[in-house]
């Protein structure tokens, strides 16, 4: 019985459950940081195909800590999963296997699933991006249909320095708004910001920081002083920059 074959190929590490008519609990000794096993499963069709899948347990376990609820981190999802030739069918998890492979693509289903629940690689890769991420929808969803918005701009042309967004309407002084994540960042907009308020040119400068403590205290003065309006997380900015907008109209 194939059933039997798989357990006997794992040396006895394996054992499996009859879940439903076609489908088996996969039980072996991958576990969660809290004890948990894995939620881990083998679907048997009738023509002999196996495929492992979670039955959308693993991305029920990553919702009880972690929103997937930017374009970046779904992609960055994305690219675990197709990294690991997995698939993504309304939540359920699922790779198609063979009885020859089946522990080592075991294997790499469970690896795939602890890179997935332990975040790790979402908080790692583009931690910039999703911050940037979060300001860009912002401004898409809540701003951009009373302002002009140009992205990227370089307010000084003498300093090659970006500044993320500026917002315009007719008659209206314009306002610089700068994601901050980085000290040179943080720096690059104090430039500019200095340079702007000594040309006395008629603007608004605000600033948006991922983590402002995270700044020397240096540079946490020298940007304060530069700037008309800051936040200091982006909770903050979420919760007040539409006021401000309003005040400044």
């Amino acid at each position: 019985m194939l059933t039997d074959r798989l357990i006997k190929a794992s040396e006895n590490k394996l054992h499996l459950e009859k879940h439903s008519k076609d489908i088996y609990k996969v039980y072996y000794p991958f576990y969660h940081e809290d004890g948990d096993m894995y939620d881990i499963f083998l679907r048997i069709t009738d023509q002999g195909r196996l495929e492992l899948c979670d039955m959308g347990a693993t991305l029920m376990r990553l919702s009880y800590d972690f929103e997937l609820n930017s374009d970046t981190r779904i992609k960055i999802l994305g690219d675990i999963l197709q990294a690991n030739c997995i698939e993504n069918t309304n939540g359920n998890l699922h790779l198609s296997t063979t009885e020859r492979d089946f522990l080592q693509n075991l294997l790499s289903f469970s690896l795939t699933v602890s890179k997935i629940v332990s975040m790790d690689i979402l908080k790692r890769e583009n931690v910039y991006g999703l911050f940037i991420e979060q300001v860009r929808e912002y401004i898409t969803d809540r701003v951009q249909h009373a302002y002009k918005v140009s992205s990227d701009v370089e307010p000084i042309k003498s300093l090659p320095y970006k500044i993320s967004y500026e917002l315009t309407q007719i008659n209206k002084t314009p306002i610089f708004l700068s994601a901050i994540n980085s000290t040179l960042q943080a720096v690059r907009t104090t430039a500019v910001y200095s340079q702007l308020r000594q040309s006395k040119r008629p603007c608004i400068t605000v600033a948006v920081h991922e983590n402002f403590d995270s700044l020397a205290s240096i540079d946490r003065n020298a940007i304060t002083n530069a700037t008309d309006n800051q936040y200091t997380s982006f909770h903050d900015f979420q919760s007040d920059f539409e006021s401000y907008l309003e005040k400044c109209a």
